[in-house]
């Protein structure tokens, strides 16, 4: 998408071969809340779940689950790759991927493309799911720690004046929600960026951009694997992320936060029929959590459980046979938490709960803690949210109506979001 610091061919192939939303956005940017949205289509706030270290609850049990949805269509069921999704493995009357393998070791991702191919080949009597999980670019958290990298071997970074530039917006802004600030001073394990230098970020983004090109080949294998099995021709191709990095945008690395980078996501979708083939869709606001199973679901033709009106998302199959949807008029709901990890005197209570609504023009959040709860964003004119509009009387309508949106929000979805009364 016109980095010059990085190639992906990989990834660029399916942009030419599909559509790339470029409005799309996590239910919440944190990896197993993410994920269990994706695979359930349900917020993080309807399965409990809103941070890595939660542990599983009787909701989960009763979810659909994506695997289950389509075994139950009669698919063969395929999961290879990073689970982070809470129920075991080996419960699969729950999650429903029948051939389920998560690679143990260095070379996990080169081990799922292997799968991936071996699935593929195989002659199939029935239609078939599979999913890649992939672990990188996430090795970034060990590069932000200087650790040794887990996975790929990417070498020493090369001489400052060949790494990427800091982004413009790398300070930090104004009047920034107080909650941010707070939970990166508690959590300096995960955010070790305090007395960081310009060579230091710069490096790091140097090796998060040779992350990405490492799995930029994982991906081609398995894109190659899938064309040499003759499938490619009817098999919907889905690339997506289930949270972003920080990429130094407001001094922050890692996930957490609403930023673009964090909760924005990669999403693209490839189907046979090769409709709006190339086209960058930046009109249509996604939620890759919600709005994933319904999509599966029509382009597909497998029905879920209860139909389409059970779940809180909705299918943006319709854009990709060429039917666009305008921005106006609709939002996009990202949920998160500053939990525990924090800080241990971050209670239940007194945790950092927030939500994101994005509109067409504007980005609001709100925290339940801090001096300062509110940002509101004109992230049309103001691309690396540098200003935070809640406190200007310009806006003051706007701020209204997005309060208003989340309260609605809120109610129908039953969210016990702390923070509206703390606003008003």
């Amino acid at each position: 998408m016109g980095n010059p610091h990085l190639r992906t061919p990989a990834m660029d192939s399916l942009a030419r071969d599909g559509v790339a939303f470029q409005h799309a956005y996590c239910c919440n940017p944190v990896c197993v809340p993410s994920r269990v949205g994706m695979f359930t289509g349900h917020y993080p706030h309807e399965s409990g779940i809103f941070l890595n270290s939660h542990h599983p609850t009787r909701e989960l049990e009763r979810m659909p689950w994506l695997g289950r949805v389509f075994a139950g269509a009669g698919y063969e069921t395929h999961y290879y790759g990073k689970w982070h999704l809470l129920v075991a493995p080996w419960q699969k009357w729950i999650h429903g991927f029948r051939d389920l393998v998560i690679p143990r070791g260095r070379s996990k991702d080169e081990r799922v493309a292997e799968l991936c191919g071996r699935a593929f080949a195989r002659k199939h009597a029935r239609p078939f799911l599979v999913v890649a999980s992939l672990v990188n670019p996430h090795n970034v958290c060990e590069l932000a720690r200087k650790t040794p990298l887990p996975e790929a071997d990417i070498g020493p970074p090369p001489p400052l004046n060949s790494c990427p530039p800091l982004p413009a917006n790398f300070s930090v802004p104004d009047d920034e929600p107080s909650a941010i600030r707070e939970a990166h001073r508690e959590s300096w394990k995960r955010y070790p960026t305090v007395g960081w230098t310009e060579a230091d970020w710069r490096q790091y983004l140097w090796g998060y951009f040779r992350l990405v090109e490492h799995v930029d080949g994982i991906i081609g294998r398995i894109l190659d694997a899938l064309k040499a099995s003759g499938h490619a021709q009817d098999t919907v191709v889905v690339f997506t992320s289930d949270h972003g990095e920080g990429m130094a945008e407001h001094g922050w690395n890692q996930k957490q936060v609403f930023y673009e980078p964090v909760a924005r996501v990669p999403l693209i979708i490839s189907t046979p029929d090769g409709k709006n083939k190339g086209k960058v869709n930046d009109e249509l606001l996604v939620n890759t959590g919600v709005d994933m199973m319904p999509t599966l679901s029509e382009l597909t033709g497998v029905q879920l459980p209860g139909g389409a009106q059970r779940f809180p998302g909705r299918s943006i199959a319709g854009t990709l046979s060429g039917t666009d949807h305008a921005m106006e008029g609709q939002y996009v709901v990202s949920e998160s938490e500053f939990g525990g990890f924090v800080d241990r005197n971050w209670t239940h209570e007194s945790r950092a709960y927030g939500r994101m609504i994005r509109t067409a023009r504007f980005k609001y959040v709100a925290y339940s803690r801090g001096r300062i709860k509110e940002s509101l964003v004109d992230i049309q004119s103001d691309h690396g949210e540098m200003v935070n509009l809640a406190a200007d009387g310009r806006f003051a309508d706007e701020l209204r109506r997005h309060r208003g949106i989340l309260e609605e929000w809120v109610a129908r979805t039953r969210d016990d979001f702390p923070a509206l009364r703390l606003l008003a």
